[in-house]
């Protein structure tokens, strides 16, 4: 078979493209030596309606015997108007100077040649900032604070900050750096002889503007967001890995109830991608839905010690965030179910409840079902939001203990009211959390039993302000747009909204209606998505869809059984997308590998490899109908080990595909690449293209490429 030009230049591309991306800032020391470390990064950024205020410090540590003199280079974002420049060493302010684009190429070229970072193929259009810094003496560091302006682009009401920010000059200039592989799982921190290491970044940014802020997104990272008003935001992201090898920030800016966003990524000839994201806008007069929440406690045996202590605590602190209007009740079960109260309590009768929460113990066993037909007692209101929150760590053992007598009940009874469950430790039977959840229009989240008390005070936060129930979503033209997820629509809360992604065939207008519930009467709020002809700056976009995707569709496997049709759609859009699933996870294995036939864990490999827990893992697909025949097993006394391991991985499986199915970033993966849409595999000591890698087609001679071309 001939040689291939094209798929050795897919290959060279995503050659050219690893984890590691120069930005955030690099000292280059004059003289050959060894280069001196980033050991923090700290950007503050302000923005005022679109301008945003910029100040970024590196600190470096010369870890070598000499004193250094060196040129600190550092890429300023995309698009950036500069209008004012500032830069300090050690307090002196000195004078930078901003390269153009020719002069930045030549030295980005230099420092591929040097093979320093052979990561700066997307950097090429930005400009460069050089800065000479003398002396760096040895064991000192060097501050190098740059603040700068620049304006944002508004499109649509919606503000975009880009920030380069990724430092990772691998391993030196002796022949190619050692990039991350399976083989490489040691942390960077081992590897100090020759290179500028990645100091993990931190970025406070505070949004400021005349109009009400909504939506606040990054593709890449999670945020911490405090809203002092309802025109102000204080966002803390702490950037601990390469991501897109920036960091990007969308907020929306409202002039309706509804702050709406619409981001889409489209290649010419191919269908499109899009997230569109809908938030409440909470205004002066808004109003909310008042909240019916029962509190449904498992207080069976298994709670006993700091469960049941975490739990009281974190019911004590949701009792004290409710409004003046809500009302609660509290059901506690283990052999049998207790109801503190047959109806609905005025949130100002709490007080007289914390006595009998403090006094609760674990005893017995779990009886959820008796638990579930007490909630379902409490008088239903269309005017308010009836919310079931549901907290075990065991699975059925008493009374009616069966799967689908269980799911029926649920399916029949729950009617409007919404269920979320908290699933804490491996002993609790994961598909049927999932399926009564599915029932009540929610979620399970599976939690260990030492973050009960924050996990629940954190989840209740987010639901205790509703203000749009019942929530169903119409865009037309209908053919226009398809393979929308989530599929079933959740509720809406002041502070959350709402994200779908799906894909469109054609550019156009397309409008739409999002109709749902304040207080039993139906609403309607109306916008337009614009979806464009071409645009390629959201490359995150079609990765979300595909995770979406494949949590729905793993979802269904799980529930109902393995098929031919789901299974290779898995496959296929795992690899199409470089993302790890059950069935894709040979992709990352290296020749000499061992990994159990039985047991493909590709999550839990890449968070041992990252230095996490292994705290979510999917399986092999032969374990699923294991898992399941093994959940039972687990209900009866004394659980065999590889019953309880089993347990333990069925919930790690459930944890994953809910939070594929839920997604809001895509992680990255020190073994995939995903690069201008195509999958690329760390595999033999060089990353290849997913499609090339299958072929079992070799490289069969070497081709030069221009630099930049």
């Amino acid at each position: 078979m001939g040689f291939d030009v094209k798929r050795f230049a897919a290959v060279l591309f995503g050659l050219l493209l690893p984890a590691t991306v120069f930005a955030q800032g690099i000292l280059l020391p004059v003289r050959e030596t060894r280069l001196p470390e980033l050991v923090g990064n700290t950007v503050t950024v302000r923005v005022d309606e679109n301008v945003a205020h910029v100040s970024s410090e590196h600190v470096f540590l010369n870890n070598g015997d000499r004193t250094l003199e060196g040129v600190f280079y550092m890429p300023l974002p995309r698009g950036a108007t500069v209008t004012d420049l500032t830069c300090e060493v050690n307090g002196k302010t000195l004078e930078g100077e901003l390269l153009e684009s020719r002069e930045a190429e030549r030295i980005y070229e230099k420092i591929v040649r040097l093979r320093l970072d052979p990561a700066l193929l997307q950097l090429l259009d930005y400009r460069l900032l050089k800065l000479s810094v003398y002396p760096l003496e040895p064991g000192k560091r060097a501050r190098v604070t740059v603040r700068f302006e620049m304006e944002l682009p508004v499109e649509r009401n919606t503000v975009e900050f880009r920030y380069p920010l990724r430092t990772d000059v691998s391993r030196g200039r002796s022949g190619w750096p050692q990039l991350p592989g399976p083989q490489h799982r040691g942390s960077r921190a081992e590897n100090t002889g020759d290179s500028t290491a990645f100091a993990a970044a931190k970025l406070e940014i505070e949004l400021h503007s005349v109009h009400p802020i909504g939506n606040i997104y990054s593709p890449g990272q999670k945020l911490s967001i405090e809203r002092p008003d309802q025109r102000s935001a204080r966002i803390t992201a702490n950037m601990a890995s390469a991501g897109e090898g920036q960091f990007i920030l969308y907020w929306t800016l409202a002039r309706g109830p509804m702050a709406v966003t619409t981001l889409a990524q489209r290649r010419s000839g191919e269908d499109g991608y899009f997230l569109l994201s809908v938030a409440p806008v909470f205004r002066k007069g808004s109003r909310r839905i008042p909240l019916d929440v029962a509190f449904v406690l498992d207080v069976s045996g298994s709670m006993e010690g700091s469960k049941i202590d975490q739990a009281k605590r974190a019911l004590l602190s949701c009792l004290d965030s409710l409004a003046v209007e809500d009302r609660f009740a509290v059901i506690t079960f283990s052999n049998t179910a207790t109801s503190y109260s047959d109806s609905w309590l005025p949130a100002a009768h709490r007080d007289g409840v914390r006595k009998f929460i403090q006094g609760l113990s674990a005893e017995g066993g779990t009886n959820l079902y008796q638990a579930l037909t007490r909630a379902v007692r409490l008088p239903e209101s269309s005017e308010r939001f009836q919310l079931i929150l549901l907290l075990t760590d065991g699975m059925p053992t008493v009374g009616e203990t069966g799967f689908g007598p269980i799911t029926r009940f649920a399916e029949d009874s729950l009617g409007g009211r919404r269920l979320f469950a908290f699933g804490v430790g491996s002993d609790v039977n994961a598909t049927l959390l999932d399926k009564i959840a599915e029932c009540g229009r929610g979620y399970t989240s599976y939690i260990s039993e030492r973050e009960i008390e924050q996990a629940v005070e954190r989840f209740f936060m987010r639901v205790r302000n509703p203000v749009l129930s019942d929530v169903r979503l119409s865009l037309s033209p209908a053919a226009q747009v398809y393979d929308l997820y989530p599929v079933q629509l959740p509720d809406l809360f002041y502070g959350g909204e709402l994200k779908l992604a799906g894909r469109y065939k054609s550019a156009g207008t397309v409008s739409a209606e999002l109709r749902g519930k304040i207080r039993g009467k139906d609403v309607v709020y109306r916008f337009e998505l614009e979806l464009p002809d071409r645009d390629v700056t959201h490359p995150f976009v079609p990765r979300l869809w595909a995770a979406r995707k494949i949590g729905f569709l793993l979802d269904q496997i799980r529930m109902n059984g393995e098929s031919e049709e789901l299974v290779q759609e898995v496959k296929k859009l795992g690899k199409r997308f470089g993302l790890l699933t059950p069935y894709t996870s040979y992709l990352t294995r290296e020749p000499g590998d061992v990994i159990p036939a039985d047991v493909v864990d590709a999550v839990q490999l890449h968070q041992r490899s990252r230095g996490r827990p292994a705290d979510l893992g999917f399986t092999g697909s032969a374990q699923f109908a294991r898992e399941q025949a093994a959940i039972k097993a687990l209900a009866a006394p004394g659980p065999t080990s590889a019953g309880a391991q089993a347990g333990l991985k069925s919930v790690r499986a459930a944890a994953t595909i809910g939070a594929l199915k839920r997604a809001e970033t895509v992680p990255d993966d020190a073994t995939i690449r995903y690069v201008a849409g195509r999958s690329f595999v760390w595999r033999d000591s060089l990353w290849q293209e997913v499609g090339l890698a299958d072929s079992g087609e070799g490289l069969k001679s070497a081709v030069k490429v221009r630099y930049g071309s």
